[in-house]
């Protein structure tokens, strides 16, 4: 959670050796770095097929749920690897993979033992902090339709060709991924000629994200917002008070999450700790609609300060 500055959420996975499949291919809503603690387990890992393939299906939660997933859809692996202790693999968001524990371990680990490993997987599209939901959080905002409009029809995101769909999807610059960014004004005079302060940072990451979503909006759907500049488009759809939103929004789940697990690892023997956790689950989505209308307000007084 600190190392990212982003909402995480942490699995272990016991798998006995000898298994075909452990996990048929899927996909995930997160970012995810698995850690090899015993024995060892094979991973495949695949490029993602395009969305418009099966249009109704979520590309981040493909081969759950009815969801079957044809194995015709994808292309050679990327990855093919069996890990063992102490190797860590990464798979991002929406990229299939496979595991199993029937492959031949490496020299030194016991065929005989069972696969233990970590997962770490980085929350941002399961708490919607990414370019698609922002989209659709400001078209809402102004009773518009969140379809695109896309070869003369409004039609879903998943029937975007596949180089637009994944920039819509892309996480916003929150946590670790703003670092280079606000590293490279912090080091400069800000607003006055004085240093920038932390609320300089908080109103140019906003702005950041505001412009940056009308970019890829524009890019997405050119027809629809040709006559408009950035600028323009920003202020049409009051962007930067959505932003605004998103970016209060990641500060409170890194918060609740914070108290979350300090709470959580007080836990006695026999406490439940999805008990303990769920006032905080609670308390983010509580303080959602608190943020949308305190928004506003707070917009205003990052202006001044910028001023």
């Amino acid at each position: 959670l600190e190392a990212f500055q982003q909402p995480v959420g942490l699995n272990l996975y016991l798998t006995p050796p000898g298994l075909l499949s452990s996990a048929p291919v899927h996909t995930d809503k997160q970012d995810v770095f698995a850690m090899q603690t015993q024995g060892c387990k094979h991973w495949r890992v695949y490029r993602p097929p395009p969305p418009s393939n099966k249009p109704s299906a979520d590309p981040l939660a493909r081969g759950k749920g009815p969801d079957e997933f044809n194995m015709s859809e994808l292309p050679p692996p990327v990855i093919d690897t069996v890990l063992r202790p102490g190797q860590v693999i990464y798979v991002p968001a929406g990229f299939p993979h496979a595991t199993d524990t029937a492959a031949t371990p490496p020299p030194g680990v016991d065929p005989a033992e069972h696969s233990v490993h970590l997962t770490v997987g980085i929350d941002t599209h399961i708490w919607g902090l990414d370019y698609a939901t922002l989209r659709k959080a400001a078209l809402q905002r102004r009773g518009a339709k969140a379809l695109v409009e896309w070869d003369g029809a409004d039609r879903d995101m998943t029937t975007l060709p596949q180089p637009l769909h994944a920039m819509m999807q892309e996480p916003l610059p929150l946590g670790f991924l703003s670092m280079p960014l606000l590293r490279a004004y912090a080091n400069e005079d800000g607003p006055a000629g004085r240093r920038a302060e932390a609320k300089d940072l908080e109103w140019l990451l906003t702005r950041r994200v505001a412009l940056e979503l009308s970019i890829r909006m524009m890019t997405a759907e050119p027809d629809k917002w040709e006559d408009l500049s950035g600028g323009e488009l920003v202020d049409l759809l009051g962007l930067l008070e959505v932003a605004d939103t998103f970016v209060r929004h990641h500060k409170k789940i890194l918060d609740t999450q914070r108290r979350l697990y300090t709470e959580t690892l007080r836990a006695g023997p026999g406490q439940c700790t999805g008990v303990l956790a769920q006032p905080y689950i609670d308390h983010i989505y509580q303080r959602e609609k608190k943020e949308e209308s305190e928004s506003t307000i707070a917009l205003q007084e990052a202006k001044q300060v910028c001023v």
